[in-house]
């Protein structure tokens, strides 16, 4: 008993520790890098910005040698970071100008320093540079900028605790999780000596500023960089806030629970410091894990694995690709730290979590989760008093202070009809909240629906780790009235002691849960103050979600959540009631050699922000644009055996020939059964250039060997084109026609590629609609599409992740007709602003004098009969246009 006291006694004052510490407080102690002996305090920018807290940076070092006119050995040149005892991590521009063997050339570290002016530094010389060994290729656009410097005497990281190792990020498999690690983190830090300002001084004193990823599909980030798998783009919205000179080769953290991660190094900025519209550029570590590691463990002195983050905090990989429930924006990631009640989850972790509240004061009163585009999961007794108009949700949040939460009111309540409240306890304590308008109707990036429960069987028993995440989660001091999301592991409870606490007839409906202090005790604190608020359990790469919090126990303080496994069927039922899912099909004409599949298409009623998946083989036409053989960038569809249509901006780059290939027949990209061919000559639109206007957006690729489109057993077929039109462009289609647009990205701004296929459902909107009339330059050439097309409900920017290239379909007389070209719809910046389509019909000429033959269009109708052959120009007159246009169109060529 007395040993089981001191736990808890050692477990409590570690929590009143906790409760006082900074907002980015760690043990030093206890993790082995990416920790100072200082918590961090995140109050300003580096741009006249704010000092950072002594020591609480432990891991920074600065470069020095003779990089100055002035000759002096001893300025600051630039930033780096501690590896190991003998190896420190900088930028390969840094010392660029100096021999690989630096013995003699007097580089030097400074190390476990705050103010530069000061004495009390440690000095090391550099003996040797390691080079990324594809630096010298690609200097000039600064990919591979990474450096190792090897050190002639060991720093001692043991006893002196003003160094320690940064931390590295986790090895990833493939290029997809590299680029969607981080990719909209916020909140990451930059530190440095560099200059206060493109004009400032060199401070003394360590500086830090705060700063968002920005991901590598936004407009500010693609116009500064170019090579999204080996660099990476963070900035802040005013763009005041910025690394600048002297800050090159120091680190960009994020906060991963216990500690701080180094996610890049500073690399360059395009005009100055804190330029608008030019963020800065970092090369991304997670691309050069294998490399530094390879280099590192060459010394006997050093264990680089202590450096890296994989198995403290946990991170999981949720597989959003393949699962449309159970998984959030970003990857939950657990410190699985004993000495604190909870933990601050990360932004968009728990993208299924709600928060319900009273209208009259806007507080929160419990937690609830998505089940669906309209229905809320939650305790029974939270709500069940209650009139509906005096209680909404906020969907989308992580603090509950954000201004941006997504809003909704509840227009019918379902309480479970055996729910009941006794003394000290509630029975079937389950309600399910009908809203009045459907959380998916606009562009809500940050929502995801739980999955529905297991069996008990599969998930009850002691050893289960499950995880819980609310507000107000547990009753500690510490966590209980925070506003920022809580997360924290929890394992079941057993025992008569505890059992006891449950009515007997209601132990499979409910079960009892806490913290777990060691294998046989528990802390003794209540993780159910937060009715409704979820538990979750991790199976199989996702979430479920097998209860959630009741009440706390009048018998050793400890949580009662209820069991939604003996609840799933009342669940359903609810389902089934509110079920509002129809579905249309589109029967195609199977002879058709254009615009049509093996198989229908089938189009649900729910417009769903991210689209949903496509029926195999129902859109042949579609390809995908690789690069390296893994990288999906772009889209296209087939025109003929031999070229490919898709947007300008997508082919338009450097290189592109040589690394990109085109992907057909593959509605999931991991298919084993896809045709990849290479790609021999560009044709771009004379007429398009890269300004805002974003005109003539439109290109031709011709590949290196035909595709199978004679072959029946194939999955392959033709776009259809529009037939010859007796109205203006500007006319056609229709106002209100409802469309169909195809992707394998999710259609929102932060998902990214997905690797199956998906479509989404829109609506042709009238150029002189106030939506598009302001953003249209030239009508005879763009048009809009939106969600919906009336005044109050449109829905613009639903393809904030755009899949350029792509098409934009509508059903005409039994066939799918391509009537435009998915263009760009720069992330963040298309927010309320409409999507803009390019019109293929203007360019029919211009894409036949390309291909050389008729352009694949869906025999003509004449009184109701098909006719046998396809409806083609004059033969004199096709071969004369052909030859005109190749003489002015724009070749890229082996």
């Amino acid at each position: 008993m007395i040993r089981i006291d001191l736990i808890h006694f050692w477990f409590l004052f570690n929590l009143n520790v906790v409760c006082r510490a900074a907002s980015y407080a760690c043990e030093k102690n206890t993790v082995s890098c990416g920790c100072g002996q200082a918590a961090v305090a995140i109050n300003a920018r580096i741009i006249n910005g704010e000092e950072a807290v002594p020591y609480s940076w432990p891991m920074m070092v600065s470069l020095r040698y003779k990089c100055k006119t002035n000759g002096d050995s001893t300025v600051h040149c630039c930033g780096g970071t501690i590896l190991s005892e003998s190896y420190i991590l900088t930028a390969a521009h840094c010392v660029d100008t100096l021999p690989e063997d630096a013995s003699d050339q007097n580089v030097t570290i400074a190390a476990g320093m705050h103010d530069q002016s000061k004495q009390n530094q440690i000095i090391r010389n550099v003996d040797k540079i390691i080079f990324h060994p594809l630096w010298k290729t690609f200097h000039t656009e600064y990919q591979y900028d990474i450096a190792l410097l090897h050190l002639s005497k060991p720093l001692d990281l043991q006893t002196n605790s003003s160094l320690a190792r940064t931390c590295l990020p986790p090895r990833f498999n493939t290029l997809e999780e590299m680029l969607d690690y981080s990719s909209n983190a916020t909140g990451l830090v930059v530190i440095g000596w560099g200059k206060l300002g493109t004009d400032g001084d060199f401070p003394d004193l360590l500086q830090q500023v705060s700063v968002n990823s920005i991901p590598y599909l936004d407009r500010r980030c693609a116009k500064v960089m170019s090579y999204p798998s080996v660099q990476m783009c963070a900035g802040v919205d005013d763009d005041i806030s910025d690394a600048c000179q002297g800050d090159s080769g120091g680190p960009i953290f994020q906060w991963i629970g216990d500690r701080w991660e180094q996610l890049g190094l500073v690399s360059y900025g395009i005009t100055g410091c804190g330029i608008k519209g030019f963020p800065t550029v970092y090369t991304r570590l997670t691309y050069f894990h294998d490399w530094i590691v390879s280099h590192i463990q060459q010394d006997n002195h050093t264990n680089i694995l202590e450096n890296i983050t994989t198995t403290n905090p946990v991170i999981y990989r949720c597989s959003s690709e393949s699962r449309q429930c159970g998984c959030s924006k970003k990857n939950v990631v657990l410190s699985s730290t004993a000495t604190v009640p909870s933990e601050n989850a990360l932004p968009f972790t728990w993208s299924m979590i709600v928060s319900i509240r009273v209208a009259s004061n806007n507080q929160h009163i419990c937690t609830g989760t998505i089940l669906e585009n309209y229905l809320i999961l939650t305790a029974a007794h939270c709500v069940v008093n209650r009139r509906l108009e005096a209680i909404f949700i906020e969907a989308g949040m992580y603090s509950q202070d954000e201004p941006d939460a997504i809003i909704r009111h509840v227009d019918h309540m379902y309480i479970h009809p055996n729910y009941s409240r006794t003394a000290d306890s509630y029975i079937n304590d389950v309600a399910i909240l009908h809203l009045s308008k459907s959380l998916f109707s606009e562009n809500n990036a940050y929502l995801s629906p739980i999955c529905q429960p297991l069996p008990v069987g599969q998930w009850i028993n002691t050893r289960t780790q499950l995880v819980i995440s609310g507000w107000n989660i547990t009753n500690s001091s510490c966590v209980s009235n925070t506003k920022i999301l809580q997360q924290t592991e929890i394992y079941l409870i057993e025992g008569d002691d505890h059992q006891r606490s449950i009515p007997m007839d209601q132990r499979e409906n409910q079960f009892y849960a806490g913290r777990r202090v060691t294998d046989s005790s528990f802390a003794d604190l209540c993780y159910a103050v937060d009715p409704g608020s979820p538990v979750f359990y991790w199976i199989n790469n996702h979430w479920i979600q097998v209860g959630f919090a009741s009440y706390c126990s009048k018998h050793g303080n400890h949580g009662i959540f209820t069991n939604l496994s003996n609840h799933a069927n009342w669940i359903e039922s609810i389902f089934k009631l509110t079920e509002m899912k129809s579905s249309d099909t589109y029967h195609c004409d199977r002879n058709a050699s254009c615009g049509c599949g093996p198989t229908d298409v089938i189009l649900t009623s729910l417009r769903v922000i991210g689209g949903e998946l496509t029926i195999d083989h129902s859109w042949p036409m579609i390809i995908s644009i690789q690069l390296y053989g893994e990288w999906h960038v772009c889209s296209g569809t087939i025109l003929s055996d031999l070229f490919v249509l898709t947007a300008a901006q997508c082919v338009d780059g450097w290189g592109i020939i040589e690394t990109a290939t085109i992907i057909a027949g593959a509605p999931n990209l991991s298919s084993p059964d896809k045709i990849s061919r290479r790609l021999d000559q560009i044709y771009i639109h004379p007429n398009y250039s890269k300004t805002g206007s974003n005109l003539h957006n439109i290109a031709i690729i011709r590949i290196n060997q035909s595709l199978p489109l004679k072959d029946k057993s194939s999955t392959i077929r033709k776009t259809c084109l529009s037939s010859n039109i007796e109205m203006p462009f500007n006319e056609y289609p229709a106002p209100n026609s409802k469309l169909v647009v195809l992707g394998w990205n999710n259609f929102d701004a932060e998902n990214g590629t997905s690797s199956r296929l998906r479509q989404i459902s829109v609506r042709f909107i009238d150029a002189k609609h106030k939506s598009c009339a302001n953003a249209i330059i030239n009508e005879t050439y763009q048009f809009c599409a939106g969600l919906s097309n009336d005044d109050h409900s449109i829905v613009l920017n639903y393809l904030l992740s755009y899949d350029a290239g792509g098409p934009i379909m509508m059903f005409k007389n039994n066939h799918w007709e391509q009537i435009g070209i998915i263009t760009k719809a720069y992330g963040i910046e298309a927010i309320g602003k409409p999507e803009l389509y390019i019109r293929i019909s203007p360019y029919k000429e211009w894409i036949q004098s390309i291909i050389g033959s008729p352009l694949p269009v869906y025999p003509t109708l004449n009184n109701g009969i098909h006719h046998s052959r396809y409806d083609i120009f004059n033969l004199s007159t096709f071969f004369l246009t052909n030859i005109a246009y190749l003489f002015i169109h724009s070749v890229y060529t082996i």
